[in-house]
């Protein structure tokens, strides 16, 4: 298949699981509304969509948008229901076609297949157990006579389909009877003999194992207790019974989903959307389930750090994970996490929402929009292309890591990612629209404060034009960058420092808005900058908090001192300037700034005076950012006269700091920030010339004190 044909393919395939998955996720949709979408969206996605044909089976019924057809040209998908075959997808061609490897359909065609019948499983199963609660209302309402029997209609239908369920719901109707004083209940028990002792048997342990259950001793022990139950209790007392024991039995399937170490992430987000589900029909959540699905959501997406699970589960709540699953890109297996920069930046935003209350000053503080690609993928993608050796990289001697990276970037540069991953993007892609993104890395490792990798991996910029196709393309080569940099020496010697070489290194990745505006031909924020503080707050740590400004992208933070054109304060209530290089340095040609060329898509450093000649008299704001310089002495920078040919200015940020709530919103951020993880930190932050966004949150860099 040609490329351009291929990405055709993939997005027509994505275009169809959203038209699934919306129908999908509707709570008044039926089952024949479902099927019928799918028949319908199915062919469009196949390599001859006008000789495709599609019919889904279940219950004896068979649903179609067309006229159904029978022909030997066809493929079969089983769709499956609590591990039992439920029904099936039958996807056919009208005629013969060329096969592909052997094949009528191509190994995405079945993966789509695969996915849509998992998904149909899953929503069989949501809308059956619901509407046998009663949350779902029938097309024709029942009488009030036909309630007394509603139960036994129940227990009818789940002695065919789920037998387990039967047993357990006899137990708890035996339990009950038996707490109601009646005395039959006890001989109902001696006949189960559930855990009865093998007394002909020598080996005590063989004597102790229970009994096992055959299909017709379930169905007895059933009839008998709702026989008891008929004719001790009401109608309404056993459906009330019923009805509140399906729920919690439901309910602990969803418990024992996420806090299964070996679900895997489809598992955990299918029983969180169910959750969402039951909640959004009115069923009753006990309050122990929902504790421990928060503290097993936090250890499955985010991190399984005790101290982070502390903190997280007194700000983040179980409805936050149902936006963030909706922007995370993983694989159909996968166990991974978010990595620790993404998960951090998480954290951190709730924690400032639900401060905003007490802080006003942050209520206008946002994060940028993000999706993230789980911390597995990468070992994914190594295996997809045949690179799995290069997880023993690390133990190479830094010369030849140094020496050897240039080919391994140019493996990656030429790699294939899976097509989940590729779907996936492109999907997110649609999420963003006409934006400029960033792809950075954020590893499991920094689950560690002191051991962030900020800077260790590479970051790439992506321009907002061009087709979709082509950003995707731009999307992917920067992902691979971000992978072929884990190998580079640089982060395998901060590894080793750190005594985390034997650790694997599992990166995410974390795709995010960029923050800034444009200027002429270029993309920058208005300004960028970071802040540690709390040293002071914390027995034992010296230190002053303190705020560090840079014109344009925050990478100049990192620039050589003699390039060096950051302003440093104090955050003390009087903010006192702590560091600017000399003025006539300054002010002359070596003050640098740095930029994105939207034409390269390449960051860029700039003469800061180079830059305000062409567009100083555009750039919003300019007062704030600069001061004018009279006599040697710096004042208030106005921009009416000022001639930017002529006239000498300097990056102070004087205006900023004066004017503006900025040092305010900042030592607030700080301060609830440290208070709830309970250590000094460093943020990273940044302006579109409008809002300010937090970046990042990380513990402070080894030696970081203030300048004086």
């Amino acid at each position: 298949m040609q490329p351009e044909t291929r990405v055709s393919a993939e997005r027509e395939q994505v275009n169809c699981l959203y038209r699934i998955w919306e129908v999908l996720n509707r709570l008044d949709t039926d089952f024949e509304e479902a099927f019928t979408v799918v028949a319908k969206a199915i062919p469009v996605c196949v390599r001859f969509p006008d000789l495709c044909r599609v019919r889904v089976i279940y219950a004896g019924q068979t649903f179609a948008a067309e006229k159904a057809v029978e022909t030997s040209w066809f493929y079969g998908q089983e769709i499956r229901v609590q591990n039992r075959a439920a029904g099936n997808i039958l996807v056919y061609y009208t005629q013969e076609v060329p096969l592909v490897s052997g094949a009528l359909f191509d190994d995405n065609e079945r993966h789509l297949f695969e996915m849509i019948a998992v998904r149909l499983g899953h929503f069989i199963e949501h809308r059956e157990l619901l509407r046998n609660l009663g949350h779902i209302p029938p097309k024709k309402k029942e009488s009030t006579a036909q309630r007394p029997n509603d139960w036994r209609t129940l227990i009818a239908l789940l002695r065919n389909t789920n037998l387990d369920l039967v047993f357990r719901l006899s137990h708890k109707m035996l339990v009950h009877l038996r707490l109601r004083g009646m005395a039959e209940a006890d001989s109902i028990m001696e006949r189960l003999g559930v855990h009865a002792e093998r007394e002909d048997d020598d080996d005590a342990t063989t004597a102790m194992m229970p009994v096992q259950r055959s299909r017709e001793d379930t169905i007895t022990f059933s009839e008998d207790v709702f026989r008891l139950a008929s004719t001790s209790l009401s109608d309404d007392e056993v459906f009330t019974c019923l009805h509140r024991w399906m729920q919690e039995d439901k309910c602990s399937y969803f418990a024992r989903t996420i806090s299964n170490p070996d679900s895997t992430l489809r598992e955990t987000i299918d029983a969180i959307r169910f959750l969402s589900h039951c909640a959004a029909q009115g069923v009753e959540l006990s309050d122990w389930l929902l504790k421990a699905a928060h503290v097993h959501l936090i250890q499955r997406f985010l991190s399984d750090q005790l101290e982070f699970v502390k903190i997280a589960k007194d700000y983040i709540a179980k409805d936050d994970f149902y936006d963030l699953i909706r922007r995370m890109v993983y694989l159909q297996g996968s166990h991974g996490k978010l990595g620790a920069k993404g998960a951090r930046l998480f954290l951190a935003s709730h924690i400032l929402q639900k401060k905003s209350g007490e802080h006003p000053e942050l209520r206008k503080i946002k994060t940028p929009k993000s999706w993230y690609i789980t911390t597995d993928c990468l070992f994914a993608f190594l295996c997809y292309n045949n690179l799995e050796d290069l997880m023993d990289q690390k133990y190479k001697k830094l010369d030849q890591v140094r020496q050897e990276y240039p080919l391994v970037a140019q493996f990656f540069r030429h790699a294939q990612f899976p097509p989940e991953i590729v779907r996936g993007l492109a999907m997110a892609l649609d999420d963003f629209g006409d934006v400029p993104l960033v792809v950075r890395g954020s590893s499991l490792l920094e689950d560690q404060l002191g051991a962030e990798f900020s800077g260790k991996y590479v970051s790439r910029f992506i321009p907002p034009y061009g087709r979709k196709q082509e950003r995707l393309k731009a999307v992917l080569d920067g992902i691979a960058e971000v992978y072929a940099s884990v190998f580079a020496a640089e982060p395998i010697e901060f590894r080793a420092e750190r005594g985390l070489i034997d650790f694997e290194e599992d990166v995410g990745v974390l795709i995010q808005e960029a923050v800034g505006m444009r200027v002429g031909r270029y993309f920058l924020p208005a300004f960028s900058g970071d802040a540690y503080g709390g040293a002071e707050n914390i027995p034992g740590i010296r230190g002053e908090s303190m705020l560090r400004l840079v014109f344009g992208l925050g990478t100049r933070m990192n620039a050589r001192p003699e390039d060096d054109s950051s302003v440093q304060y104090t955050l003390s209530q009087s903010p006192r300037l702590l560091t600017i290089l000399n003025i006539g340095k300054h002010a002359g040609d070596t003050a640098m700034m740095d930029v994105i060329n939207l034409e390269s898509a390449q960051i860029e450093s700039l003469v800061v005076n180079d830059f305000l000649k062409s567009y100083g008299r555009k750039f919003v704001g300019i007062e704030q950012v600069m001061s004018s310089i009279r006599d040697g002495q710096t004042v208030p920078f106005s921009p009416l006269g000022f001639e930017y040919d002529k006239d000498q200015c300097l990056v102070t940020f004087d205006g900023m700091v004066r004017s503006t709530p900025l040092v305010q919103q900042i030592r607030t951020i700080l301060d609830v920030l440290v208070k709830a993880f309970h250590t000094p930190l460093e943020i990273e932050f940044a302006t579109n010339g409008h809002d300010l966004y937090l970046l990042e949150c990380k513990g402070p860099r080894q030696g970081r004190t203030a300048k004086s």
